[in-house]
Formats: structure tokens, sequence, C-alpha cells
């Protein structure tokens, strides 16, 4: 942990944004594996606001996964934790991002005892409302980035919910 606290301070002074929000991620992971999960959140909020400026959606739907997997595992806030990762697999199945089968798993397994699925993941325009009441993200303007047509964003949202559905009624989930 003193080597990502050092890397932090490098990426500081030189004003490494990339850099910065890389160890600022790693450091959320550290301090989650830890089980002090608030800090994480914060760490990986903080990393999550540097990607939005870094403008690299790779990066940004890997921080979304995190900061959601992070809130799962605290267990009081379903909506944000599937709004997250529900974000990072739009993210990835605009740009053919190869960690979307993870995030899709990750949806479907924390997904299939929630009571009601459909208000969890709600429309595209829910989501975007979600995620861009935190300042520093802008869910909404990097989707209409990589999909200008707004039908090809809503498919995208679309495939997502109609392969968790699927995924958790053929009991995939277990």
């Amino acid at each position: 942990m003193s080597l990502l606290r050092q890397c932090r301070k490098v990426f500081d002074r030189h004003q490494d944004i990339f850099g910065l929000g890389q160890v600022l991620s790693a450091l959320a992971d550290v301090e989650d594996t830890l089980g002090h999960r608030d800090i994480a959140l914060n760490l990986e909020r903080d990393a999550l606001r540097l990607r939005y400026r870094s403008n690299d959606p790779n990066e940004i739907a890997i921080s979304h996964q995190n900061l959601g997997l992070i809130l799962f595992e605290q267990g009081n806030d379903l909506a944000h934790a599937a709004a997250h990762i529900t974000a990072a697999s739009v993210i990835w199945t605009l740009t053919g991002g190869g960690h979307l089968d993870n995030s899709l798993q990750a949806l479907t397994f924390y997904l299939a005892d929630a009571p009601d699925l459909s208000n969890t993941l709600g429309g595209l325009d829910s989501l975007c409302r979600i995620i861009d009441q935190i300042d520093g993200f802008h869910f909404g303007k990097l989707v209409a980035i990589l999909a200008p047509e707004p039908a090809a964003a809503q498919r995208a949202m679309g495939i997502v919910v109609a392969t968790v559905r699927a995924r958790i009624s053929s009991g995939l989930h277990t």
C-alpha cells in the first residue's frame, strides 16, 4: 500500500490524471480487501471523477464496475450498485469492451434475488440521472459521444437488461 501512496504523490505532483485515476482505483481495491469499504468507496468515486476527465471509456467502465461491486458488498444500496454496474455494461456494449461478460455476470448474480428487477434496471434516461447526480460523473455525455444516435444507446441498454433477465430466468446466477 505504501508503494501505491507514493505513486499517488508522484501522479498528483505531475498532474497525471490518467495515472492518478489508476492508482486511486488500485488503492480502493486494497482498502476494500481490508474491509474498509467507506474508504474504498471514496477512493473509487475520486478515481471515477478523474477517469471521466481523462475520457477513456474503458477506464470509466472499470471504475463504474468497481464502485458497483463495493456498493453491493456493503449491501445497503442495491439500486446504486446496480446502476454503476449497468453503466459499465452499457459502456462495454457500446465499445465492444472485453469486460462485458464479467459485468453482466455480476449483475445477474447480485440481482437474482432482487424483488423488483424492473425498477432496479430502469431505462437509460433513469440510469443517466442516477449516475450523473454525483458531482464529476458525466455518464449521459459519455453515452451521447459513444452512441450519437439515441436509438443505439437505447439498444445497448436493452441488450444489458434482456441479457441479465434471461440469465436470471434460466438459473445462470447460481
